[in-house]
C-alpha cells in the first residue's frame, strides 16, 4: 500500500464573491456595530488581545530561531540577544543610578539651603532677645534709680522724725 503525504500548512479557504447585501442585512450588521460592550467584556477582549500579542511575539521568536540552521548561527544569534539584554540592562541600570544621585544631590542642596537659613534665623533671634534683655535691664536699672531718688527724702524724713 501507499501511502500519501500530508501537507503541514492549513490550506487557506478560497474567497468567496459578496452577494449583494440587501438593506435589512446592513442595517442588522450597522445595529451590531454599534452595540457598546460592557465593562467586563472590555476585559476580557483586552486579556485576550494582550495574550494574542504575546503569543504572535514567541511565535515570531521560535520561527526566527528555526531558521537558524546550524549551531554556529544558533549561538550567535543567541549571543547577539543576550549581549543586547546585557546592554538594555545596563542602560536602565545607569539611569537609575543616575536619577538617584541628582535626588541625592538636589536633597544634600536643600538640607544646606534650609540648615544655613535656620543658621542665620536662629542668629538674628538671639541677637533680638540680647537687644531686648538689655533695654529690659537698662530699663529696670532706670526705674530702680528713679525710685531710689523719690523715696531717698521721704526715708530721711522717717528717719528724723523716728529718731
Amino acid at each position: 500500500m501507499a501511502t500519501a503525504t500530508r501537507k503541514t500548512t492549513a490550506r487557506k479557504p478560497a474567497a468567496r464573491k459578496s452577494a449583494p447585501k440587501s438593506k435589512a442585512q446592513t442595517k442588522t450588521r450597522a445595529a451590531k456595530a454599534q452595540v457598546e460592550t460592557g465593562p467586563v467584556e472590555r476585559a476580557a477582549y483586552l486579556q485576550v488581545g494582550a495574550a494574542l500579542a504575546v503569543r504572535d511575539t514567541v511565535v515570531e521568536a521560535i520561527s526566527e530561531l528555526r531558521e537558524l540552521s546550524d549551531r554556529d548561527a544558533a549561538t550567535r544569534e543567541l549571543n547577539k540577544l543576550e549581549r543586547r539584554g546585557r546592554t538594555a540592562s545596563n542602560r536602565v541600570e545607569r539611569k537609575v543610578r543616575q536619577r538617584r544621585n541628582r535626588v541625592e544631590r538636589e536633597l544634600k542642596r536643600n538640607r544646606t539651603r534650609v540648615e544655613r537659613e535656620l543658621r542665620t534665623r536662629r542668629r538674628d533671634a538671639e541677637k533680638q532677645i540680647e537687644v531686648v534683655r538689655k533695654d529690659a535691664t537698662r530699663l529696670v536699672d532706670e526705674v530702680t534709680t528713679s525710685v531710689e531718688e523719690r523715696i531717698a527724702p521721704v526715708v530721711e524724713r522717717i528717719q528724723k522724725v523716728a529718731a
